[in-house]
C-alpha cells in the first residue's frame, strides 16, 4: 500500500467454514450440547493448524492475482486491494470477486469496502492513503485511556492479567505507533514476568513498580502525539 492509493476491501463470510473435513475425522471434531452430538463438517475455529491450513489455501489466490501484477495485503480472512486510480481499482474488483466465487469463497458484503476508497478501516485501523497514515479508532482510543486510568488510580493493587491485557492492546497498534510500542511496553512485560515467577497468577493482585507506572503516564500523555507516526 502507498500514498494516493484507492483502496477496497473484502472480508470472507464464516471463513473457516469454507474448508471441507474428511469425514473420517468427524468424531474427533464432536461436542454434546443439550444431550445431542455434533460434528463439525468443515474447519472449526478451535482447531490448532486452522489458522494455517486456511492461510496457505487463500495464499493460492493471492499468488494468482501478484502473477498479474495486482497488489494486495491479506490477513485471515481479510484483504485489501490496492490501484493508483478508481477505475483500475475497480477493473480488480471485478477480478477479485470473480476470482473469489470460483473458488467458492462467500464475500461478506456488509463487513468489506466495496466502492475504493482513500480513507477506510481495515482490520480495526483506520486507513488513510492522501495522509499515508494509519491511526487507532477514537472508540479503541477511549478504551485504552479509561483502562491506563484504571491501573494509574490504584498502582498498589494492579491485576496481573489487566496490565498483561493492556500491553497486548498496544502491540494489537503497532501498526500506528512503530517500534516505540516496544520501548514503551519493556518494564509492564517485565513487570508481569516477575509476578509470574514469583508464583502470582494472572489474576493476582500486586504492587506496580515504579518503571511500570511510569509507562501508563507515558502512553496517556502520549499516545495522540504517536497515533499515526508510522507511515503505510
Amino acid at each position: 500500500m502507498q500514498k494516493g492509493d484507492y483502496v477496497f476491501s473484502v472480508d470472507l463470510k464464516s471463513g473457516y467454514h469454507h474448508v471441507d473435513m474428511d469425514g473420517r475425522y468427524w468424531t474427533y471434531l464432536g461436542f454434546y450440547w443439550e444431550q445431542h452430538f455434533y460434528v463439525f463438517t468443515q474447519l472449526p475455529f478451535g482447531l490448532a493448524p486452522a489458522c494455517w491450513a486456511f492461510t496457505k489455501i487463500t495464499r493460492e489466490l493471492l499468488y494468482l492475482w501478484r502473477s498479474e501484477r495486482l497488489r494486495n495485503t491479506r490477513y485471515l480472512d481479510n484483504s485489501a486491494h490496492m490501484a493508483l486510480s478508481v477505475l483500475d481499482a475497480q477493473a480488480m474488483q471485478r477480478t477479485v470477486f470473480s476470482d473469489f466465487e470460483k473458488a467458492g469463497f462467500i464475500v461478506n458484503v456488509d463487513k468489506s469496502t466495496i466502492i475504493p476508497a482513500q480513507q477506510f478501516k481495515y482490520l480495526g485501523a483506520i486507513v488513510d492513503t492522501v495522509t499515508g497514515t494509519i491511526t487507532v479508532p477514537d472508540e479503541k482510543r477511549a478504551a485504552v485511556m479509561k483502562n491506563i486510568n484504571t491501573l494509574l488510580a490504584n498502582t498498589r493493587r494492579c491485576q496481573v492479567h489487566a496490565i498483561t491485557s493492556l500491553v497486548g492492546t498496544i502491540l494489537s497498534m503497532s501498526y500506528s505507533f512503530g517500534d516505540i510500542f516496544v520501548l514503551m511496553t519493556r518494564c509492564m512485560t517485565m513487570w508481569v514476568n516477575r509476578a509470574l515467577a514469583d508464583a502470582h497468577t494472572f489474576q493476582s493482585h500486586i504492587p506496580l513498580d515504579a518503571e511500570a507506572a511510569g509507562e501508563l503516564m507515558f502512553w496517556r500523555q502520549s499516545f495522540s502525539m504517536f497515533d499515526g507516526i508510522k507511515p503505510i
